[in-house]
Formats: C-alpha cells, structure tokens, sequence
C-alpha cells in the first residue's frame, strides 16, 4: 500500500515510497482522514468521488475520484511501471507528475460497471538541454582591477531551473574540459584559475554553457578571449577619507559644501558595493 504527503499550500499528493500499484480510492481515504486533521481543512479541496453507490442485486456504482482546484499526484522519483487501480481523473487529464529525470510508466485502469479500461501513459526522462533565449552564452569579457567581468545570455527550460556552467583555460583546445564554477546569475568575477590560483597575466578563454537539473547541457561553443594583466593593483580604500581629501581642498578648488557631500556619498556608496 503506497503512503502519501498532503501539501495544502503547494497542492499536490506526494507518493513517499516506492510502489507498483497506486488505489485511488485508498487515497481518498487517507485524505478524508488527513482533512480531520488540525486545521487542514482551511486548504482548497483536493479531490471528490462520484459513484460508489449500490444498486439492487448487489451491485455497485463505479467509484471516480476527481481532482480539483488544481492538485496533482506526485510519483516517487524512480524508474519503474506504476499501475492505478480504480477511476481518477482530472479537468486536463493529467492527474499525475513525473519527477524530472525519472522514467516512469503509468497504466490507468479505468472501470465501469462491467469493463475494465486500460490506458497507458508514458513519461520519458528530460532530454532535451536549455534553450537560449536571446544571446547564446558569453557575451563580453574585460578585466577590472585584479579580476575579470564576464557577462553571458538567459537560457530557458521548459522542465526545470537552469544554471550556467563557466569555463576558463589560458588554452584554447582545453576550455570545455576546464569547468570553473557553476552559477544561477549571468554574470560572474572571475579572480582564479580552475586550480584556484591567482590569474597571472597572460591570455585566459572563456565560455558559457547552460545546463539544466537532469544534466542536459548546451551545445554552444563560442568563447571570448581576453589578455589579462596580474600587475594592476587595485584601489581599495575603505573610506573617501583615505583619499585625503578635506574640506579645505574642496574650498580651495572652489567646490561648496553640499557638492562635496554629494561626492563623498557618491564615493562611499561605489565602494560599498
């Protein structure tokens, strides 16, 4: 017998362990019991049967449990087949969800009074990799102070999130086998080598690929290439004071009091950030 999780605030039916077989009507009677529960009834309903009434000769009416106001039934993440004994359907007809990755068959059996449906549904794993949606990976590099500023495009996926793979190489047949961090932003400040170390001043490669939760990543090649300088050393005072600048040397250069304010708040706020 499968276990379940109601999650009223997300409005799904979490499967919590492994199981070939899947009674609709056994759920809707953990959800009956799971709506006597504190105060869960405050939740949208999630599902309702129809039928199941008893007719003469001792026949009954087939049970259907719908569900409602927008609740899904969450499969345990797994490859196998998953057989659903009893009648259950939703307003779009897809009343289960597939964890990304998973391979999973769903036979639906569907039950009158004397016939028995079987509907077979197929889910297949993610295979399909992020698609760019405006520019396709890297699209500026330049050195600032003792790092270098790279900036790349917005990938989507229709199945999950999407992140950025980020390569750099001083050689250019290794920049794809050269993987430096994985990140959620399109922008990043590189300050090390894939060793970790320190970037010296030579020419560094750097690509841009993106890549989804079922590790299906972009095709894309393009890189950009930029000369790096490891002398420049950069400005990090942690005040405007440091700059010594006084009131005496705005005055003497014909600056008012309120236009060094607004310098000294300007300055202060770039070097906060």
């Amino acid at each position: 017998m499968a276990t379940y999780n109601f999650d009223g605030i997300n409005k799904k039916v979490d499967i919590l362990s492994p199981t070939i077989e899947f009674d609709a009507v056994d759920m809707y009677s953990e959800y009956k019991r799971w709506l006597g529960v504190s105060d869960n009834s405050k939740y949208l309903i999630a599902m309702k049967s129809i039928g199941g009434n008893p007719l003469s000769g001792s026949k009954n009416i087939a049970s259907y449990i719908e569900l409602i106001n927008g609740w899904k039934i969450h499969t345990y993440a797994g490859d196998y087949t998953l057989t659903v004994i009893g009648n259950i359907f939703t307003e779009d007809g897809i009343p289960f969800v597939i964890p990304t990755g998973s391979a999973i068959m769903v036979l639906l059996e569907s039950t009158s009074n004397a016939l028995t449906i079987t509907k077979t549904i197929g889910y297949t794993p993610d295979i399909d990799p992020p698609i760019w949606v405006n520019s396709q990976g890297i699209v500026t590099v330049s050195q600032e102070n003792n790092y270098i500023n790279c900036l790349w495009g917005t990938a989507n996926d229709a199945e999950s999130l999407v992140t950025y793979n980020v390569y750099i190489s001083d050689d250019i047949n290794s920049i794809w086998s050269s993987k430096l961090s994985n990140v959620l932003s399109t922008n990043m400040k590189i300050f090390t080598d894939v060793s970790g170390n320190l970037l010296e001043t030579k020419g560094y490669y750097i690509g841009i690929k993106a890549i989804d939760e079922s590790g299906n990543e972009t095709t894309n090649t393009n890189y950009l290439q930029v000369d790096f300088d490891s002398t420049i050393v950069p400005l990090t005072p942690t005040s405007i004071w440091e700059y010594n600048l006084t009131t005496k040397d705005f005055a003497d250069n014909g600056i008012t009091q309120q236009t060094k304010d607004e310098f000294v708040n300007t300055v202060n706020t770039i070097l906060a950030n």
